[in-house]
């Protein structure tokens, strides 16, 4: 009966998967048929030991990943409120990271997607403008809320939205006319 072959790499040890180029530690070592295989970074998936080399003897290039570990303030469901708009409710219904590297410096930042929960107005905010009301645990109480006493609107408020479309129309046909001084949009910039 043959000797069992002794294990090149030890738990522990800094390697390189070679056909990947990156860096890892071996956390563990099996054997099977006869062959041993290497655990890296507590992940699933075994190698060969032929695939792995010593950052010494490695002749390729070494691909460098940073773990990003990050801690959301909200949750999808959470009823928060955003500065800037006093007495609205808003339902986090969204959100992603955005992860910035340079030379020297490096920061991460989340943006949350949200509607407003009177008009269903979507809006996105960073989470330094937003203060919790109720989490996602509770949404269920606020979902009830919201179907027992709706939002009225009232005729004043159509009448704003109306004037705003308005003169939110006469400013874009304004403003495409003085950029482009095309007869279409001076005629409609005139009948607004």
């Amino acid at each position: 009966m043959t000797k069992p072959q002794k294990p090149k790499f030890r738990i522990g040890e800094t390697i390189v998967i070679g056909f990947l180029g990156t860096v890892g530690k071996v956390t563990g070592i099996k054997r099977l048929e006869g062959k041993i295989l290497y655990e890296v970074n507590n992940r699933e998936g075994l190698f060969q030991e032929d695939a792995l080399f010593y950052i010494e003897e490695f002749e390729g290039n070494i691909t460098k990943y940073e773990k990003v570990e990050i801690a959301y303030k909200f949750m999808i469901g959470d009823i928060v409120k955003v500065r800037g708009f006093k007495h609205d409710l808003f339902k986090v219904i969204g959100y992603r990271t955005e992860i910035w590297r340079y030379y020297q410096d490096g920061w991460e930042e989340t943006v949350y997607e949200l509607y407003r929960i009177k008009d269903a107005e979507w809006l996105e905010a960073d989470e330094e403008d937003l203060e919790l009301i109720g989490d996602e645990g509770h949404t269920a109480q606020s979902a009830s809320y919201e179907l027992q006493s709706p939002v009225r609107r009232t005729t004043k408020n159509k009448q704003e939205n109306r004037m705003n479309e308005l003169l939110d129309r006469y400013n874009d046909y304004k403003y495409l006319y003085s950029e482009f001084k095309d007869a279409y949009y001076k005629k409609r910039w005139m009948k607004q």
